[in-house]
C-alpha cells in the first residue's frame, strides 16, 4: 500500500512540470488547462483565495494535471472556476454541481459561491476512503447561485480541501460538471432612478458606500458607477464585505458599490430598500425604494454627520491598504474611495516579500502626496513580511527602504525608514498572525517601533501590546483594515489629535507621540491632569491623578455597552449601559503610588454576522482574559505616568511581561527547525530557507541581546524574585 501510494506521488510530480501556466502576482494566481467541462471558460488555482467564504493560502506550486490510474485528474490545495458566460451569468435559481472525487487524497472539501442574497459562507462536506470504490461521484446543490464574476479573476465558484488557514491538502478531481433546469425570471419591466446624494451642511454631492437589495436581497447588476474598487489585477464593481470586517452593516447581503452622489440606473421594477454608509461620523441611512415603469424615480438623499470629528481637531486614518498607485487614473478611483469612506489619511503600501514586490507605487515622499481638500492619498510599504517574523508597516517613507540580502534584518529597514522621518511599526497584532510576535521581541528592545497595528477587522487584541508597555516602553496602537486581504478600507481607522491648520505631517507626528486612538466606531476622549493621550507626566508619589474620559457611538450603527479604564493592564473602573446608549463617561481621581500607564477602551453590542455563535465559542477563553473583543471596540493611546527612575514600568506587572517575552525569545533556536510556509511561499520558499539558514546565528544573538535589554530594565528588587500577581490598586478618592 505504502508503495503504491509513493509510485502515485512520483507520477504526479513528473507530470506537473507543463501542465499550467506560471504563477503570477501577489495573489498567486495560476491558470491550468484543463478543459473537462465545456461549462467552465477558465480555471485558477490562487496562493491567496479570499473568494465566497474562504481565508485559504496554500503553497500551490504542485497544483496542476495529474494522472493517477487511468484517469487524467486535476490536483490543487484549492480550484476556482470562472462559469462560461454562455451557459450561465446573472442567474438566480439552483444548479446541481457534479464531482468526482479521490476520496484517498481527498477527505475533506468546502465549497463557496457566488450567490444571490449574501457574501455566500463556504460549506464543508467529509469524504469518508473506500478503499473498493476510490472516486466517488457526488451531488451538490447551489442554491441561489449567480455567477456574475465577482470573485478574484471574474471567478463564481471555488473548490478547496480547507477554509481557513495555511493548507498544504490536496483536493483531487477527475471530473466537474454543473446542471442548469433554468428558472431564472426576466424582469417584466424596467424603470428609472436618478440618485443625488448630499451633505446636509455643504448641499454638495458625496461619494459612499451603498447597496441596493429587492425582497429577495438580491443587489442588480445594473446598480454601480465607474468608481470601481482594484484588487491586484482586478476591478470589482460590486465589493464584497468579508466575514469580520462588516460589523455596522444593516443588510444580510454585505455586497455593496461605491457611488459618486449623482447616479442614474435602469433596473427592474419593484420595492428596494436602500443602504448608504459613509464612514463613521455620519448617519447610515436605510429607506424604501419603489421602481416603477411610468414615471422616473427622483430621489434625494440629504446625508448627517452625526459628529464632525475634524472640528474637534480629529483626523481619521487607515494605516493598511493596498493598490497599485501608478496612474493618474489609480489615484481619482482612490481619492474617490477616500471620500466615500471619509478617511482623511488614506496610507497606500506597497507589499514586499523575500523574493519580490506587489501594488507598486509611482513614487513616495512629498511628492508622490496627492491633496484634495483635506485628505491625503500617502504611498507607504508593508515590508519586510515573513512568516518567520511577522510582517512590518513603514508609514509616510521618503523612498523605499528594502534589503532583500539581510531581508531578516528588520532593523536595518526600520532604521532606514525612521533616518527619513518615517514610522516603523508592526501589523496584525490584532489578530496575531505570521508571527509577529517574534519580530516585536526582538525589535522593541532596540526603541525602533513606533506603533502596533492592535485593532484589525473587528478583533481587538492587547495582551502582547500590554506587556511591552508594563516593561515601560511607549509604543502608540494603530488601526488598519488590510483591503483586499481582511475588509474594505476604513472599517476600522486610527484617530489622531493635531493642533491647528491641518497637514499629512501632523497625521504622523500625533501618532508617533500617542495622541491617538483606534477603533471600528467608538469615539474616545481621555486626560489626565488635562493631558491628553500620548502624554507623559512626570509626578510625585502620593500626587493626585484627576482622570476624565468619554465614548460617543453613532447610534445608527450601534450602542455602547460598556466604558472601561485600564491601568497597568488591569481595569480599575467600568461604566456599562445593559440596553445600551450613545454616551458613556467616567471621572476618577486615583492616588499615583508608582510608575504606569492609563488608558480607556469602549465597547458596543454589534459582533459579525453571521459566525457570532461559532466565534463566541472559538474565542470564549481570549474574550475571558479581558485583552480580547471582536465587535464594536476602541482602544486610545496610553498616558504615561512617571514616579520614579523606571518610569511607566509597572512594577506588578513588568515581571510577567518579562517572562511573556522571554518565552518568544527563548523559541529563537528551535525556530529554524520548523517549517515556515510564508503566504506567497511559490515565491519565496527558498529564499526564505536560504534566509534562515544564513541569519540563524545572527538572529540567535540578537535574541539573547534583547532578553538582557528587557530584563536590564526592571528594578533589582524584581529581577530575583516575582512581584505579588496583580497590582495593588490605586487609592481611589473619589
Amino acid at each position: 500500500m505504502i508503495k503504491s501510494a509513493l509510485c502515485v506521488v512520483g507520477l504526479v510530480i513528473s507530470v506537473l512540470a507543463d501542465a499550467h501556466t506560471p504563477i503570477a502576482g501577489a495573489m498567486g494566481a495560476k491558470k491550468l488547462e484543463w478543459q473537462q467541462s465545456p461549462q467552465i471558460s477558465a480555471l485558477y488555482s490562487f496562493g491567496a483565495g479570499l473568494d465566497f467564504g474562504f481565508g485559504l493560502y496554500s503553497d500551490h506550486s504542485i497544483a496542476g494535471v495529474v494522472k493517477i490510474d487511468d484517469r487524467v485528474a486535476l490536483a490543487a490545495p484549492q480550484l476556482a472556476f470562472d462559469i462560461d458566460d454562455q451557459f450561465a451569468f446573472d442567474i438566480d435559481e439552483t444548479v446541481t454541481l457534479r464531482l468526482s472525487i479521490d476520496t484517498y487524497t481527498t477527505r475533506d472539501l468546502w465549497y463557496g459561491y457566488d450567490r444571490n442574497g449574501q457574501v455566500a459562507t463556504s460549506t464543508h462536506i467529509a469524504l469518508d476512503y473506500d478503499p473498493t470504490a476510490r472516486w466517488r461521484t457526488i451531488d451538490i446543490e447551489l442554491k441561489r447561485a449567480r455567477f456574475a464574476n465577482r470573485g478574484y479573476k471574474g471567478t463564481d465558484l471555488v473548490l478547496a480541501s480547507n477554509v481557513r488557514g495555511w493548507s498544504s491538502a490536496r483536493l483531487v478531481i477527475d471530473n466537474i460538471s454543473i446542471l442548469r433546469r433554468p428558472t431564472t425570471r426576466q424582469p417584466e419591466a424596467t424603470g428609472r432612478l436618478e440618485l443625488r446624494i448630499v451633505d446636509v451642511s455643504s448641499n454638495e454631492p458625496v461619494f459612499v458606500r451603498a447597496g441596493l437589495y429587492d425582497a429577495t436581497g438580491r443587489q442588480p447588476l445594473a446598480f454601480t458607477t465607474d468608481l470601481p474598487l482594484d484588487w491586484e489585477d482586478t476591478t470589482l464593481d460590486h465589493v464584497g464585505m468579508r466575514d469580520l470586517g462588516h460589523i455596522h452593516w444593516p443588510h444580510p447581503n454585505r455586497y455593496a458599490v461605491y457611488l459618486d452622489g449623482d447616479s442614474t440606473f435602469t433596473l427592474p421594477t419593484g420595492r428596494y430598500r436602500l443602504v448608504l454608509k459613509k464612514g463613521l461620523e455620519y448617519q447610515l441611512v436605510e429607506r424604501e425604494v419603489v421602481i416603477d415603469a411610468k414615471t422616473p424615480n427622483r430621489i434625494v438623499i440629504n446625508l448627517q454627520r452625526w459628529r464632525d470629528m475634524a472640528k474637534d481637531s480629529w483626523r481619521s486614518g487607515d494605516i493598511h491598504n493596498h493598490h497599485t498607485r501608478m496612474t493618474r487614473e489609480d489615484d481619482v478611483r482612490l481619492m474617490a474611495v477616500a471620500r466615500a469612506e471619509d478617511i482623511s489619511v488614506y496610507n497606500v503600501l506597497s507589499m514586499g516579500n523575500a523574493a519580490n514586490l506587489a501594488f507598486p507605487q509611482q513614487q513616495m515622499g512629498q511628492p508622490g502626496q496627492l491633496a484634495e481638500r483635506g485628505r491625503f492619498l500617502i504611498s507607504g510599504q508593508e515590508d519586510p513580511r515573513t512568516q518567520y517574523l511577522g510582517h512590518t508597516i513603514s508609514l509616510n517613507p521618503q523612498s523605499p527602504v528594502r534589503f532583500t540580502d539581510e531581508y531578516l534584518d528588520y532593523q536595518r529597514t526600520a532604521r532606514g525608514i525612521r533616518a527619513q522621518g518615517g514610522l516603523f511599526g508592526y501589523a496584525h497584532l490584532g489578530d496575531s498572525l505570521f508571527d509577529v510576535k517574534s519580530g516585536l521581541a526582538l525589535d522593541v528592545a532596540d526603541g525602533v517601533v513606533d506603533f502596533v497595528e492592535v485593532l484589525q477587522a473587528s478583533l481587538l487584541r492587547t495582551e502582547t501590546w500590554y506587556n511591552y508597555l508594563n516593561l515601560g516602553f511607549k509604543i502608540p496602537p494603530a488601526a488598519g483594515s488590510d483591503w483586499p486581504y481582511i475588509a474594505l478600507p476604513g472599517d476600522v481607522r486610527s484617530y489622531v489629535f493635531h493642533q491647528g491648520p491641518f497637514t499629512s505631517q501632523d497625521w504622523f507626528d500625533g501618532l508617533r507621540e500617542g495622541n491617538t486612538f483606534v477603533t471600528n466606531g467608538p469615539m474616545l476622549t481621555l486626560s489626565v491632569n488635562d493631558q491628553p493621550m500620548g502624554s507623559t507626566l512626570q509626578v510625585d508619589k502620593g500626587s493626585d491623578l484627576h482622570i476624565r474620559a468619554s465614548a460617543n457611538l453613532n447610534p445608527t450603527l450601534d450602542l455602547l455597552s460598556a466604558l472601561e479604564l485600564v491601568v497597568g493592564g488591569e481595569v480599575v473602573k467600568r461604566v456599562s449601559s445593559a440596553k445600551g446608549s450613545d454616551a458613556l463617561s467616567l471621572e476618577l481621581v486615583l492616588e499615583a503610588e508608582a510608575g504606569t500607564w492609563l488608558a480607556v477602551r469602549a465597547y458596543g453590542f454589534k459582533r459579525p454576522p453571521p459566525f457570532s455563535a461559532a466565534l463566541e465559542a472559538r474565542f470564549a477563553n481570549m474574550l475571558a482574559s479581558g485583552h480580547f473583543s471582536f465587535g464594536s471596540a476602541a482602544h486610545s493611546g496610553p498616558v504615561y505616568v512617571h514616579v520614579d527612575e523606571y518610569g511607566s514600568l509597572v512594577r506588578a506587572k513588568a515581571r510577567d511581561a518579562l517572562v511573556a517575552v522571554e518565552k518568544v525569545l527563548k523559541a529563537f533556536p528551535a525556530k529554524k527547525m520548523q517549517a515556515v510556509g510564508d503566504l506567497e511561499s511559490w515565491a519565496t520558499k527558498y529564499e526564505i530557507a536560504n534566509l534562515i539558514v544564513r541569519w540563524d546565528r545572527t538572529l540567535g544573538e540578537r535574541a539573547l541581546r534583547a532578553a538582557k535589554q528587557y530584563a536590564d530594565r526592571l528594578p533589582d528588587s524584581l529581577a530575583t524574585q516575582p512581584p505579588p500577581r496583580r497590582n495593588r490598586p490605586m487609592h481611589k478618592q473619589h
